[in-house]
């Protein structure tokens, strides 16, 4: 009772053959300027990071998706599929922002979606959260960090 849809320039058949498919899957593209407006048109975003190690151990433990920023900002709430050990959890939650499973398990993914869709309270607390987490990642408050990580540095030399 539930569609997918994923929003990616992988041509279609890559997914298919990955065994990603079905009546209910739908791959889709979007323009970067539209992304978050497509977005916004979802009940729940699903944020997977992946278990499978293609990168070195460090790379992958440390990586943070940029589409993460966007589901942020979308204002929808998001079901994270992320190894317990990844930055990428503990950022999550941390800022209370996304249902985590962090294990890979279909049966708690499926049980977490369940749960989003039940909980209305729960939905809007990370929606929230998730609103405030953003904040992180506006340029502005970049620049800062940047600005004074920088003078530190420069008056510790």
């Amino acid at each position: 009772d539930c569609e997918l849809t994923i929003y990616s320039g992988t041509a279609q058949w890559a997914f298919e053959k990955s065994g990603i498919a079905g009546p209910n899957i739908r791959i889709s593209q979007v323009p970067y300027d539209r992304v978050i407006e497509a977005l916004r048109q979802h009940d729940i975003l699903l944020l997977p990071h992946g278990f499978e190690r293609g990168l070195s151990d460090p790379e992958f433990a440390t990586i943070f998706p940029t589409r993460t920023v966007s589901y942020l900002v979308a204002g929808r709430p998001i079901l994270a599929h992320s190894p317990p050990h990844a930055f990428l959890t503990q950022w999550l939650r941390e800022n209370n922002c996304a249902e985590i499973v962090d294990e890979k398990s279909p049966e708690r993914l499926s049980l977490a979606l369940d749960k989003l869709i039940a909980d209305p309270q729960r939905r809007t607390e990370l929606v929230r959260n998730a609103a405030v987490a953003a904040r992180q990642f506006r340029p502005a408050e970049v620049t800062g960090i940047l600005r004074r990580e920088l003078t530190v540095r420069s008056a510790a030399e």
